[in-house]
């Protein structure tokens, strides 16, 4: 739980992605979050780096200081360093 609280995105929307990535279950319980199946960890590995460059990452200036937000049901990326918005391709972040 604290991965998402350092990047500053909802545990639930990573949670989310994580799922639907790993075409498995996953469930958060306490400061875990639990998946059925056994997966490999180097999976894990690629799926974050994956995220963090698609959904948190900047892709003007590639600062890591971004927020999300929701506009008539489109996803924007907004850098607080350059200002820059971007769309986001999914509702994951």
């Amino acid at each position: 739980m604290d991965f998402p609280k350092a990047l500053r995105r909802d545990p639930e929307k990573l949670l989310l992605y994580l799922n639907k990535e790993l075409a498995s279950a996953g469930y958060i319980s306490g400061e875990r979050v639990i998946f059925l199946g056994r997966k490999p960890v180097s999976s894990f590995g690629g799926l974050i780096d994956r995220y963090v460059k698609d959904y948190v990452i900047c892709p003007v200036c590639g600062s890591p200081d971004t927020r999300t937000e929701k506009i008539k049901k489109l996803g924007f990326m907004i850098c607080e360093a350059c200002g820059a918005r971007s769309s986001i391709k999914s509702n994951y972040a």
